[in-house]
C-alpha cells in the first residue's frame, strides 16, 4: 500500500483537529484555594462552550482562556485565566 506526502498530511491534520474540545466536555469544579471565579463549570451547549482557547458563557460572553488541561494524580485538571482580574483557576473533572 502506498501512501505519498499529500494523504499523510490529510490525515495527520485530519486527525489534530478532531480532539480539541472531547476533553472539555462535562463537569468541572473548583479545585485550587481561590474560588472567586465559580464552584461549578458545565461544559455543553446550553450553558459554557469553548472555542478556540476561549471559555464563552451564553451567547457570546467570554468569560476566561484555557492556560492548561493536565492529568495529575490520577484526575483531569482544567487551568483557566479569568479575563476579568486575570488569575488563573483550577478545576478538576467530576
Amino acid at each position: 500500500m502506498k501512501l505519498d506526502i499529500k494523504t499523510l498530511l490529510i490525515f495527520f491534520l485530519f486527525f489534530i483537529s478532531c480532539q480539541k474540545s472531547s476533553d472539555i466536555k462535562g463537569v468541572w469544579k473548583n479545585c485550587g484555594d481561590d474560588s472567586e471565579f465559580s464552584d461549578i463549570l458545565v461544559f455543553d451547549d446550553l450553558y459554557n462552550f469553548v472555542r478556540n482557547d476561549t471559555v464563552f458563557s451564553k451567547k457570546d460572553s467570554a468569560i476566561a482562556t484555557i492556560q492548561k488541561i493536565s492529568f495529575e494524580y490520577g484526575e483531569k485538571k482544567l487551568y483557566l485565566k479569568s479575563i476579568n482580574n486575570h488569575k488563573i483557576y483550577r478545576f478538576c473533572k467530576k
